[in-house]
């Protein structure tokens, strides 16, 4: 950090050749608050690396998140389509099956029709 380096304005004048500082020592009120000043800088630079780790955890959860949202939603699309499929051929099995069945009523009331009005079995010569 930049800050605690410039507070130590004694010596300063001692290690820096290119520039001299302009203002003289602090002032007794600056040197009584610039520790807490420091120490509160500290901490809000841990609070802002903290919340931006925890920003980047959420970022990277959310994405999870998403990307098993949208396989699930695809699953459940695919389900969907089977059960669609699934219910249009029992439809059709159905739909054959009375047709089937009417078929073979049909057939059985012609036959009865056909033995009581007498109807002969041709035979060929």
């Amino acid at each position: 950090m930049y800050l605690p380096a410039l507070l130590n304005l004694q010596d300063s004048d001692l290690h820096c050749k290119s520039f001299k500082w302009l203002d003289g020592n602090t002032c007794r009120r600056g040197a009584e608050t610039t520790p807490i000043v420091i120490a509160k800088f500290t901490r809000l630079e841990a609070e802002a690396a903290i919340a931006k780790n925890n920003e980047t955890e959420a970022r990277a959860m959310l994405t999870e998140v998403l990307q098993r949202e949208r396989a699930a939603k695809l699953i459940v699309e695919k389900a969907r389509v089977a059960q669609r499929m699934a219910n249009d051929q029992a439809h059709k099995y159905k739909t054959a099956l009375v047709i089937l069945w009417l078929t073979f009523v049909i057939l059985f009331v012609f036959l009865r029709m056909s033995s009581e009005f007498g109807l002969q079995q041709m035979c060929l010569p």
